[in-house]
């Protein structure tokens, strides 16, 4: 047997007169010999990015600590991280498996903090935040 969501959804787990087989993957073999009722169910994939924490100084020359919080989805995470100016990215580290990046700003101005994780499903969602660097 072989479960497959629709976009938007994620497996939840396989299912037998109401009770849930534990640690059983959306690929299940099965030896039948005698009637079974087997059911596949699934579930809204609810990945969502829930915040970003920003810590030091928004200043020039001084390193900043960002960290993004999510919840929901299918783990795990992967993280990308861009830094934004006037439309062109200062900053990126688009493959992390972490959620937090450092980054030194090199001059004053209005940024924006862009995050996006995508889940073990593929659902990717996005963030974004501004930031003022004196």
């Amino acid at each position: 047997l072989i479960a497959t969501p629709e976009q938007g959804y994620m497996f939840d787990g396989w299912y037998e007169n109401g009770q849930r087989l534990y640690e059983i993957t959306e690929e299940y073999m099965v030896t039948v010999n005698e009637n079974r009722t087997i059911e596949a169910r699934f579930k809204v994939n609810d990945l969502q990015i829930t915040g970003l924490e920003i810590f030091g100084s928004a200043a020039v020359g001084e390193t900043i600590t960002f960290t993004a919080t999510a919840t929901g989805g299918a783990q795990p995470w992967e993280w990308e991280f861009y830094v934004k100016k006037d439309d062109s990215i200062i900053y990126s580290d688009d493959a992390a498996m972490v959620n937090f990046f450092d980054w030194t700003p090199l001059e004053a101005g209005n940024y924006s903090i862009v995050v996006y994780v995508t889940d073990a499903t593929g659902r990717r969602v996005s963030y974004t935040d501004s930031l003022t660097i004196m």
